[in-house]
């Protein structure tokens, strides 16, 4: 399975630590914690993505007081590719900012939001399923910006030859 250069898989990592509680923290939130193996949830999330891009387009959105576990548990992501927001304001604010970020970097980015606390119990299954929407998106996104420059390229034509 080929990785693509313009998907960046970005991992959504925030929380509280109450819902494993006693278990978890607010800085030791179930997502970071190792709940059905060896591997932490968040490192589980990784793995399973990582036929899919280049490691260097990872990116993990979480808090302050998750934001150094992660790193630790994320060796082969740099340091800039894990954002911590200052205040945890939902899911809502966390894509806008991965997608603002990741389109500055990067115009042509596919951006793939997912989250660093789930279950895949058939992570097989579930890989080509994430590919086939990827690729999806992609080919959705060219057809647009073949749409928009179509459109532009009429309006300029006809706007040479003046009111018909």
């Amino acid at each position: 399975m080929a990785t693509q250069k313009n998907f960046y898989p970005v991992i959504l990592a925030g929380g509280s630590g109450t819902r494993f509680w006693p278990r978890s923290r607010k800085s030791m939130a179930k997502q970071v914690l190792a709940l059905n193996g060896k591997d932490s949830m968040i490192q589980q999330t990784v793995a399973r993505l990582a036929p899919l891009a280049p490691m260097e387009n990872f990116w993990v959105i979480t808090n302050e007081q998750l934001q150094g576990v992660i790193r630790k548990q994320l060796r082969k992501l740099k340091k800039e590719q894990i954002i911590a927001e200052p205040d945890s304001r939902n899911t809502a604010p966390a894509i806008g900012l991965a997608a603002f970020l990741l389109l500055k970097k990067n115009p042509d980015a596919v951006i793939g939001m997912f989250p660093a606390d789930h279950v895949i119990a058939d992570e097989m299954r579930s890989v080509p399923f994430v590919v086939s929407r990827r690729d999806c998106v992609a080919q959705l996104l060219r057809a647009v910006a073949v749409r928009v420059l179509c459109e532009t390229l009429i309006d300029r034509t006809f706007s040479c030859f003046g009111n018909v």
